[in-house]
């Protein structure tokens, strides 16, 4: 995950706890701009994760393009 779009202060304790909690915040207020393969939604997932964060709305599941993988066959 690319990082540069992240904004955060380094824990002033930086106890395991603390720096887990620090690179987890760091990690979801990245844009993730780089999807690899096909996109797996119909619009900008980039868009619609950041108005979610804003908003506190949930993922709309419903602009998600469905597959035929299943999991059990990611899992074999």
């Amino acid at each position: 995950v690319c990082l540069g779009s992240a904004k955060g202060k380094k824990p002033d304790n930086p106890t395991f706890s603390n720096m887990i909690s620090y690179w987890e915040g760091l990690f979801w207020q990245s844009e993730f701009s780089h999807i690899l393969g096909s996109n797996p939604i119909e619009g900008n997932l980039a868009s619609i994760t950041k108005a979610c964060i804003e908003t506190g709305c949930e993922f709309p599941t419903e602009s998600l393009i469905p597959v035929s993988i299943k999991l059990k066959d990611l899992l074999k």
